[in-house]
């Protein structure tokens, strides 16, 4: 019926994203760990010119991780960004 279909993971990865973004300060350190718990490793890198944060994880995105970047705004940032 034209909704989005997430898989069991893609779920999971966007309710975790979720509850960092609504429960932490969100600065880079706490960004981080929650990278790290959700991922297994990654971190974000902050240019420093308001621009938004890259996420670097320790590999490629899979498809289904690619997909929630691009759709959904969870990536926890700091409130000036």
């Amino acid at each position: 019926s034209g909704g989005i279909i997430l898989s069991t993971e893609q779920k999971r990865n966007v309710l975790q994203l979720r509850y960092y973004q609504m429960t932490s300060r969100a600065t880079i350190p706490e960004i981080n760990r929650a990278i790290i718990a959700i991922f297994g490793g990654g971190y974000v890198v902050d240019p420093g010119d308001m621009s938004p944060l890259t996420v670097m994880l320790p590999s490629a995105p899979t498809s289904e991780q690619q997909f929630i970047f691009e759709n959904f705004d969870v990536i926890p940032r700091p409130s000036t960004v």
